[in-house]
């Protein structure tokens, strides 16, 4: 017997015949179960080996994910960095489900890929194409989620066309923007004496977020306190809306301001409507699991997977913030606490998402005193229609005070926040926006990226938030000048331009190529000083390898 309870057959039983008149299909699943339940929605339901299923018109086949790996660069540069390569090679990890599935594709009228994940899976499909010379036609099953009518439904509809040789372009060169990435930056930390230790381009893009975010907040921490002049109008304490360096650069409007004297103040009220609470995606499930569970980013994914292929709940791939992650059907009796927990979660955010939106009225009170606007604003506790809009009236001016301020508010550093400002900050500088673009990549993989960053020793992540260790601080020290985040996710770099049509799928690859080279070329002219643990680094010249 075998995994699964399956007979250790030959690649057909001896009953099963192909009819050579018949055309099958070939359904390709990267997962056991992914498979199973095809198999079972389309009726076939003859076991041919472990993973293989089968019926008259239709196949179904399980292969793994890494059934087909590229070499790694490594292997391939000689040690020479930068290191681009002309063609990326191919290796077959199992010459046995290499000899099931040649007769498969070979015989199969139609080659169909069930998947609920994006481009990168795509890319692994089209690898698999090429490796047994896949002639025929080729189709999609978008596997949103696995009860057997869905199943029935996507199998009937599913789709065609060049935009999924697009899609696999995509994958293919983002793969192989990582490959590059990660081969000749890992041999830069070697030089800067970060031994053995590497990134993706992802935790690349993060490390240089998360430095300017304490950047910015060690020179609000640092920076000079501000002053400002407070007054009493009717009660209410005003504060100036223009700052000063000095107690003493106040004091010419504290000398203007004449104590009881009247002034006409503008009193607004508006009215705001909380936005509606969306249904979870995989990056909200990723804060809202961290937060409210404690579970890591890969603990959210793994968990989220075994729901979605126990049926339990759709694809946490989806990119449709209106649909989200959907519940279908309730946990059966022997799950884990974590699936439970998870479950409740994503259930409790979809009937969060049915309550109305509260709405909110907010006072600001201002006036002008001695050529200076003086505001308040506060939020009204018991709202009602008939505060809307902007009245004056007069006012009574009290006695200024000269009051010190906070420049400004450090940024929080807890993980949804600085999730949720990473998502904000994409927004603004990649236009092609891969965190909601549908089916072009995993978008859990920014979450990901911090929870790398932190086993590689560079973060920590607690429930005090997210900090830099020693080993973090130097390293965002040494590629500030690299601008990595606006670089990585620049219009001309990104491989989600190929999906839309707006570039080759080489063209991309070609200016990653030039990037690498140009960007590595620079680094490899510097090695950081080692210093002690904790303490800055400076880089010096180094000759650069010829």
């Amino acid at each position: 017997m075998t995994r699964g309870g399956t007979r250790d057959l030959p690649v057909f039983s001896k009953n099963h015949q192909l009819n050579p008149q018949i055309m099958t299909k070939l359904i390709i699943c990267e997962k056991y179960r992914i498979a199973k339940a095809v198999a079972k929605a389309l009726k076939a339901t003859e076991v041919i080996h472990y993973g293989i299923y089968s019926c008259e018109e239709i196949t179904v086949a399980f292969v793994r994910k890494d059934f087909i790996t590229l070499t790694p660069l490594s292997e391939m540069a000689d040690g020479k960095v930068p290191f681009v390569t002309a063609r990326y090679r191919m290796n077959v990890t199992d010459k046995v489900t290499d000899r099931r599935l040649r007769r498969l594709f070979r015989d199969a009228g139609e080659v169909v890929f069930a998947s609920g994940e994006g481009a990168e899976a795509q890319a692994r499909f089209f690898n698999l194409c090429r490796h047994f010379r896949v002639g025929q036609p080729t189709s999609r099953m978008w596997l949103t989620q696995l009860d057997d009518n869905a199943i029935k439904v996507i199998y009937s509809n599913r789709e065609k066309g060049r935009v999924l040789h697009d899609l696999a372009q995509t994958g293919l060169a983002a793969n192989g923007m990582e490959l590059l990435f990660g081969y000749n930056f890992g041999r830069i930390l070697d030089r800067w004496y970060y031994d053995g230790k590497s990134l993706t381009r992802h935790e690349a893009a993060v490390i240089s977020f998360l430095g300017e975010i304490f950047k910015e907040n060690e020179r609000l921490m640092n920076g000079a306190p501000e002053y400002r002049v407070s007054v009493n109008c009717n009660g209410l304490s005003l504060t100036s809306e223009k700052s000063w360096k000095s107690e003493a650069e106040c004091a010419h409007i504290l000398n203007a301001i004449k104590q009881g004297a009247t002034a006409v103040a503008e009193m607004s009220v508006e009215e705001t409507t909380d936005p509606a609470l969306s249904a979870p995606t995989m990056p909200t499930l990723q804060m809202d699991a961290y937060d409210n569970l404690g579970f890591l980013p890969s603990k959210t994914i793994a968990v989220a997977n075994r729901l979605y292929e126990r049926g339990i709940i759709t694809s946490p791939y989806t990119h449709n913030p209106e649909m989200g992650i959907m519940p279908l059907r309730p946990l059966p009796r022997f799950s884990s606490q974590a699936e439970r927990a998870m479950s409740d979660m994503i259930a409790g955010r979809i009937e969060a998402t049915t309550i109305q939106s509260e709405t909110h009225q907010t006072a600001t009170y201002t006036v002008e005193i001695a050529g200076v606007r003086f505001s308040r604003t506060w939020r009204i506790p018991e709202p009602k229609p008939e505060y809307v809009g902007t009245t004056e009236q007069e006012t009574v001016i009290g006695e200024p005070e000269v009051i010190v301020c906070m420049t400004e508010t450090p940024l929080p550093l807890d993980f949804s926040t600085v999730m949720y400002n990473l998502g904000n900050r994409l927004k603004r500088i990649d236009i092609y926006g891969d965190i909601h673009m549908p089916y072009s990549s995993h978008d859990h993989e920014w979450g990901t990226a911090f929870e790398g960053l932190m086993l590689k020793g560079f973060i920590n992540m607690d429930s005090d938030g997210i900090t830099l260790t020693p080993e973090g601080r130097r390293l965002v020290t040494d590629t500030e000048p690299y601008n990595l985040l606006y670089d990585l996710r620049s219009p001309e770099l990104n491989p989600n331009a190929i999906l839309l049509g707006h570039a080759k799928g080489r063209e991309v690859i070609s200016a990653f190529e030039d990037w690498i080279t140009e960007t590595i070329g620079d680094m490899l002219r510097y090695v950081p000083e080692e210093t002690s643990p904790g303490n800055q680094t400076s880089v010096i010249p180094a000759e650069t390898e010829k």
